[in-house]
């Protein structure tokens, strides 16, 4: 509606029109990361949906407009949250992020969502192994029994998940 020159530009000197554009408001570009997230051996996981972090485009956490990503819908790959007899290690990429919501007025087709996925540690389970007291009479020998034992399992009883046995 106004305009303004240099270089001695008079705007009466033009007969001047006005066309209108349409303005194009992009999506803005936001990287969803799934955190690292561990279970002991013969356990279960119920991933945690608020285990992620937010990258927006200007490198920090922070959405514009105050919005907010609140949680992140989660998936193992190959089930190892799930599935017990997984062994011990790093499960590297296992967790994927399949979705998000959001609150503040987050709506996610404002934004340009990437995924990266992140690691499942299954750390070692924690088994106590006791010797049972064994005697032997003065001057005999004494074979040990190596049945003579013990177990207490993490949760307090003697059964190993997934019905491993610790034999002698």
């Amino acid at each position: 509606t106004g305009q303004s020159g240099s270089n001695g530009f008079d705007a009466g000197n033009y007969n001047l029109s006005y066309l209108s554009a349409d303005l194009v408001v992009n999506q803005r570009a936001v990287t969803l990361t799934a955190s690292q997230q561990e279970r002991i051996y013969g356990n279960t996981l119920i991933l945690d949906e608020t285990a992620f972090t937010v990258t927006d485009l200007d490198g920090d956490s922070a959405l514009p407009n105050g919005e907010v990503i609140d949680t992140v819908a989660l998936n193992s790959d190959t089930g190892v949250d799930i599935t017990t007899t997984s062994n011990v290690g790093a499960y590297a990429d296992e967790i994927a992020i399949t979705g998000q919501s959001g609150s503040n007025g987050f709506s996610a087709s404002n934004y340009d969502l990437s995924y990266v996925t992140g690691d499942l540690l299954v750390s070692q389970r924690a088994v106590t192994l006791t010797a049972s007291q064994q005697e032997r009479v003065y001057g005999d020998t004494l074979v040990l029994d190596e049945t003579a034992f013990t177990i207490t399992d993490l949760d307090g009883d003697s059964a190993l998940p997934n019905g491993e046995l610790i034999d002698t």
